[in-house]
């Protein structure tokens, strides 16, 4: 997305913040889009309204570092009865360690 400034924005947004102090080790992506569902951002059952404004920014990704309070995401939804289950998945989605960590890739290999 080269504009995200283009696209909805749902009524309200929270942030998540760490509890920990350390490396970003491991960030559970299906647990991240599980959240994003939560929050309206995906269908729980096929008669289930997308909310286009809704989703997660994630902040804090693999191999940064993190201070307790530090932000690691911010969600976004219609209805802030969303946030709790939703920062739940977010905060067992991420790993921490006191080992520096490398980050992850986002381009593995380049084929022709």
């Amino acid at each position: 997305i080269q504009n995200s400034a283009l696209l909805p924005l749902s009524s309200f947004q929270q942030n998540v913040v760490s509890s920990n102090d350390g490396y970003v080790s491991h960030l559970a992506a299906h647990s991240i889009g599980l959240a994003s569902v939560a929050l309206g951002a995906g269908r729980e059952t096929i008669e289930s309204k997308i909310d286009h404004g809704a989703g997660i920014d994630i902040l804090k990704k693999v191999g940064n570092f993190v201070r307790v309070g530090d932000i690691l995401a911010t969600m976004y939804a219609s209805d802030t009865s969303f946030f709790p289950k939703a920062e739940k998945m977010i905060r067992e989605a991420y790993t921490f360690s006191v080992d520096k960590v490398k980050p992850t890739p986002l381009i593995y290999k380049v084929m022709s």
